[in-house]
C-alpha cells in the first residue's frame, strides 16, 4: 500500500494453498499490479466571453463544474457551436512522481484541441485567455472566479 495526501495505491491477491494459482485480485488481469485510486479535486470554473477577442470587454456567459479526473463539460457557444472543455492530470517525464493538471478546448465531437494548458498539480486555481474565450477555475466551494 502506498498512501499520499492525494493518491492511495494498493494491491492484492489470494492464491490457492500450495501458491501456484491465483484464485482474485484486486484488479483482475492485471498480472497483480497496483491500482491507483486517486482523489478527485472537483472545481467550479467560470467562463467568459467576447465574440470580437476584446479582453476588456469580456463578459460572464456560463458556469461549469467538473474534476481533474478527466471532468467534461459542454459549453453552449454563442454563435451556436458547442465547446467541450475537459480537465484531468498527466505525468511528465520530469519529475515522474507528480502529475499535471492538463485542461483543453475543442469543438464537441472534434478530437483535437484549439487550445490546451496545464497548470502545477499543486495549483487549485487556473484558467485559459484566448481573447474570445477566457475560463478561470478554482476549487468548488471556494470564492468564486470572476471575469
Amino acid at each position: 500500500m502506498l498512501v499520499g495526501d492525494r493518491l492511495y495505491w494498493q494491491r492484492a491477491r489470494q492464491l490457492d494453498r500450495r501458491g501456484a494459482r491465483t484464485l482474485r485480485e484486486l484488479t483482475p488481469g492485471s498480472g497483480f499490479s497496483w491500482s491507483e485510486l486517486t482523489r478527485a479535486r472537483d472545481f467550479r470554473c467560470s467562463v467568459n466571453q467576447n465574440a470580437a477577442g476584446d479582453m476588456t470587454r469580456t463578459a460572464p456567459l456560463t458556469v461549469v463544474d467538473l474534476d481533474d479526473q478527466g471532468g467534461e463539460a459542454d459549453i453552449a457557444w454563442p454563435d451556436g457551436r458547442t465547446l467541450t472543455y475537459i480537465i484531468h492530470r498527466r505525468a511528465f517525464a520530469s519529475p515522474a512522481e507528480r502529475e499535471f493538471v492538463l485542461f483543453r478546448i475543442h469543438e464537441k465531437g472534434q478530437r483535437v484541441p484549439f487550445a490546451y494548458a496545464y497548470a502545477d498539480d499543486r495549483a487549485d486555481r487556473f484558467g485559459l485567455n484566448l481573447g474570445w474565450f477566457y475560463i478561470q477555475c478554482a476549487p468548488r466551494g471556494a470564492t468564486p472566479p470572476g471575469p
